[in-house]
């Protein structure tokens, strides 16, 4: 058998998830299936993804490992002569299928097989290694002749180049093509067939019964006494955990100045965003993970191809941990999880799982206006199944489009958000199901006709309050009607505009010229939030903040040079969307955006006198504001659990 400890440092344990039931094969008698979910290991060699014996006969189990960012999938199993049907021999099939899974998934597979006999079985042997496409590059034995068994122990070696198989899986687009809103049967044991038919499935709405699915539903399950069954013994709700439902009673969303495990990030790489070959953007990065790893940790989202340059550019003592992952670009606050706690001395749900909730959200692109948003749909699923603070957290796929800067909490049931933003029509998902109280039989499925060009009607105040109550466990929600003028990237985004930064307190970026064409959205901002209570019943105290003006918030010619095509359209002499609200809240400090202009110092200076507790430092990131966001755009903190 393989030995994993071939790989240091040493791999976290972690278990089978799929167990074989049939004659012969009675795991599911004697053990449990494993909890730990898919999970991919940094080693000196490379990322490593590991499939245990039964494991290997799922294509869900590679896609997986492979969607984590597997460099290399590893099969270490014991397959031989089936004890109850001499005349069966499967080496030639299990061969092929571990060919499927490099193939498909453009990830070189090795499979290291037993030796010898016990009892009635004689294990087959034949261990290989096969290549990204599939070909077997290295093995043991007659690979031909599949009927003749290896029976000597040994080892086998290939080398491969890593960073150049991990630009023709980028070159393949097998993961950038998927459409993983079409994939809801996979969540399924069965297709949902007779079962969940118009209801929710894998976090997305199953189609209506038809007369295929009424006929499908009497033909006999694929299981039965006398065969083993790879389908019937396939596992929905591995690692992380997954469901469509509401939030359990006794979660809350924390609120960002809540003690924290870590802050999540990505590492800018898309040409078509960043200008000048993305260097600019990368040291702004680099210059707020620098403030960041002072007080804690930061997880970096890395592509493969990119992992040596972020090591050799970050300092190996600041605590920051690469991963490895699929994603298009940096803007995480929006296509990562929300991650909520569990409530003291409350039940209910799913509460006894004890550790972090994750939400995560349909990602459209911010109402379509980005073609390549494939990768970043899954970013929420990815990052979550990575978290820590407390144990690996459930996912609740939620269907509704809601990006995490267009919503702030103060952690006791008050958020506050934009109707700009959240009733645009773009912000209808093609699978939208604000129903009437969430029945299991309620919802409507949207037109894709309507969909990303701005045609039919957006949601309503009453449902997307629903929604927050639903998910989020919200209490009270107070409505702005505008985000911070000239942010058509966001469609106003309130993270931009507004946000609690301790309870009952609230700050809200005003400029100083009436004449700004901010200045009227700021104001009856001000005027909501004065006349405004949280969920408590308290009322709330308004802090503004200068807004951002001079020279440095209109785009030059040198900003917008370098830009390949395809890249989000800017004009010279355009404004900026800059704010000092576009902050990050961390343990003991706080990060505040710098743009070069006169109001730095006095945004500083004001932040500062209302959170005491914590340095605010601030960190030039115009080059990040080029792209369309800020701080607080490209951070995502995971909360630290107390239980």
């Amino acid at each position: 058998m393989l030995h994993l400890a071939l790989f240091p440092p040493p791999l976290n344990p972690f278990s089978r998830r799929c167990l074989a039931d049939g004659p012969g094969y009675q795991e599911k008698f004697y053990f449990s299936p494993g909890d730990t979910g898919f999970k991919v290991f940094e080693t000196t060699y490379g990322k490593i993804g590991i499939g245990i014996c039964w494991d290997q006969w799922f294509p869900e189990c590679a896609r997986s490992l492979a969607l984590l960012g597997a460099e290399m999938i590893f099969y270490p199993t014991a397959i031989g002569t089936e004890p109850n049907d001499p005349t069966l021999f499967s080496r030639g099939h299990w061969t092929r299928v571990m060919q499927g899974h490099a193939g498909t998934n453009l990830v070189p597979v090795i499979c290291s097989n037993r030796v010898g006999a016990e009892g009635d079985i004689t294990f087959y042997g034949g261990s290989f290694i096969a290549d990204q496409t599939g070909m077997i590059v290295e093995h043991f034995g007659n690979i031909d002749d599949v009927d003749v068994m290896q029976t000597n122990a040994g080892y086998l070696v290939h080398t491969f180049d890593l960073s150049d198989i991990a630009r023709r899986r980028v070159g393949w687009g097998v993961f950038r093509d998927r459409r993983p809103e079409l994939y809801w049967p996979i969540a399924t044991m069965d297709g949902g067939v007779g079962r969940m038919r118009g209801g929710e499935v894998g976090g997305v709405r199953a189609p209506p019964p038809s007369s295929t699915d009424v006929i499908a539903s009497t033909v006999p399950s694929c299981r039965s006494s006398s065969s083993r069954s790879p389908c019937a013994d396939r596992r929905t709700n591995v690692g992380p955990t997954t469901a469509s439902i509401t939030t359990p009673t006794g979660y809350f969303m924390p609120p960002e100045w809540s003690k924290q495990a870590a802050v999540w990030m990505a590492w800018p790489y898309m040409n078509s965003v960043w200008s000048h070959h993305c260097e600019p953007a990368r040291t702004a990065v680099i210059d707020l993970i620098s403030v960041i790893v002072q007080y804690q940790t930061v997880k970096l989202l890395v592509r493969a191809e990119d992992l040596s340059e972020v090591r050799r550019r970050l300092p190996v003592e600041w605590d920051v941990m690469p991963v490895c992952a699929s994603y298009d670009d940096i803007w995480v606050r929006d296509t990562g999880p929300t991650f909520l706690l569990r409530g003291e001395g409350r039940d209910g749900g799913i509460v006894r799982r004890g550790g972090p909730l994750a939400l995560s959200w349909t990602f459209n692109g911010w109402g379509w206006k980005h073609g390549q948003v494939e990768k970043d749909r899954v970013v929420a699923e990815q990052i979550a199944s990575l978290a820590d603070g407390g144990g690996a957290p459930f996912v609740v796929r939620c269907p509704h489009v809601l990006e995490g800067g267009s919503f702030h909490t103060d952690g006791n049931g008050t958020f506050i958000t934009t109707e700009e933003c959240l009733l645009h029509p773009n912000r209808v998902s093609i699978v939208d199901t604000c129903g009437n109280g969430y029945g299991e039989d309620e919802g409507s499925i949207v037109p894709i006709a309507s969909v990303g060009d701005g045609v039919g009607e957006g949601r309503s105040k009453e449902e997307m309050t629903l929604v927050f109550e639903k998910y989020l466990n919200a209490k009270k929600v107070i409505w702005l009607p505008h985000g911070v003028d000239g942010d058509d990237d966001t469609d106003g985004h309130v993270d931009n505009l507004a946000a609690f930064i301790a309870p009952r307190k609230v700050v809200l970026t005003m400029p100083s010229d009436e004449r700004h064409p901010q200045y009227a959205k700021s104001m009856k901002a001000k005027e909501i939030l004065e006349n405004s209570t949280d969920a408590a019943g308290d009322p709330l105290q308004v802090v503004c903040l200068p807004h951002p003006t001079g020279p440095r918030m209109v785009i030059t010619e040198d900003d917008i040079s370098h830009l390949e095509y395809g890249a989000t359209k800017r004009k010279v002499g355009t404004t900026m969307a800059g704010s000092y609200v576009n902050f990050y809240i961390g343990n003991g400090f706080v990060a505040l955006p710098k743009f070069g202009c006169p109001e730095d110092g006095v945004a500083r200076k004001i932040l500062q006198s209302h959170l005491p507790d914590r340095k605010v430092i601030a960190v030039d990131t115009r080059s990040i504001l080029l792209g369309g966001g800020n701080i607080h755009c490209i951070t995502q903190q995971e909360p630290l659990s107390e239980s």
